[in-house]
């Protein structure tokens, strides 16, 4: 690993480029607790499913190369900009790995185990990021002490507007998953009823595609996951509005507005723009010696897709827009 920097604050200037490379052998499962959502009967639905690791560096090589430039020589101004390029080698091995997929099926509520000894695959992924940032910072600093002092009021306040540029390509170049599965006839949708006489289509379960085989939908939502993880072209625009007003010493106001542009390549049925409104209160304290924050408010989500319709190979998409909110109180403590 090596990274080189060089930073010129006369001219308000730093970039950085450096590269690291890494050989991998990982034999450890991180198994965790998964959430996946799918429409029913025009509500969504969200199930919670043990996830299991599947190791994909049982013995890796990986490299990147990246660089980045941050200008902020304008005051209250600041532009950055990233880009990497790396690419992941994963070496055949002749053993067979006892391998464990798991996914929640919303038809028995529960999570469906797959078990099968299979190869570690040759595989080579290649992938570039590019993001773009810019930000500038509007303060006020008044000090009036005439009929205009009501607008000391505004020295607490900041307003903060973002935009955000993201790039994204990750294509599975050899490997069992580089091609599409969504052209492979096995894993076409027949129109079929899934199991207990759910009809095909409208729920998401292991058996949305092949009816009652539980074997062939398993097989196709292995394949599915894994040309889904391995193989992805998106961008996104995401412009953001924050503001900060300070009630007191160590008490905020926090209010922000992000809404995220998504335009997928290869996946078009997940395109569409996504709102997210907060509003919140963050209290910071010290007691016994520990850092406790505090921070009460309110979400809200709106989820507007180009077209309402669900994948039935990647499981992408979603028939129906989605809109909501969460109240919530949370407290942190550290040291």
């Amino acid at each position: 690993t090596g990274l080189f920097e060089v930073v010129k604050r006369s001219q308000g200037i730093m970039y950085d480029v450096g590269g690291e490379l890494r050989y991998i052998r990982d034999a450890i499962r991180n198994d965790a607790v998964g959430s996946v959502g799918a429409n029913i009967g025009g509500e969504y639905e969200v199930g919670y499913y043990y996830r299991i690791d599947p190791l994909n560096f049982r013995k890796a090589l990986a490299g990147n190369l990246v660089g980045g430039l941050t200008y902020n020589n304008i005051k209250n101004f600041e532009y950055h900009v990233r880009a990497k390029l790396g690419a992941q080698k994963r070496f055949e091995m002749g053993d067979q790995f006892l391998t464990t997929y798991s996914f929640y099926d919303f038809v028995s509520k529960r999570t469906v185990f797959e078990s099968r000894w299979q190869p570690y695959y040759d595989r080579t992924i290649g992938d570039a990021y590019f993001t773009n940032r810019v930000k500038y910072e509007f303060g006020f600093n008044h000090d009036y002490n005439d009929w205009r002092r009501f607008l000391n009021f505004f020295n607490r306040l900041e307003i903060i507007p973002q935009y955000k540029l993201l790039v994204a390509a990750e294509k599975e170049l050899i490997g069992p998953t580089e091609h599409d599965p969504r052209n492979l006839e096995a894993n076409l949708r027949l129109d079929v009823d899934g199991k207990e006489g759910v009809p095909d289509g409208e729920i998401d379960s292991v058996y949305d595609d092949i009816g009652d085989n539980l074997e062939r939908a398993l097989d196709a939502r292995i394949l599915a996951e894994e040309y889904r993880d391995n193989n992805v072209t998106y961008f996104l625009n995401v412009p953001i509005l924050r503001v900060n007003y300070k009630i007191a010493e160590n008490t905020r106001f926090q209010f922000g507005v992000q809404g995220l542009r998504f335009i997928d390549i290869i996946t078009p049925e997940s395109n569409g723009f996504f709102l997210t409104t907060l509003a919140q209160i963050v209290s910071e304290a010290t007691y016994s010696g520990h850092s406790v924050t505090f921070y009460l408010g309110a979400r809200w989500w709106d989820s507007n897709y180009d077209v309402n319709t669900r994948d039935p190979v990647l499981k992408t998409g979603s028939r129906f827009d989605r809109r909501g909110w969460q109240f919530f109180a949370q407290i942190y403590s550290g040291q």
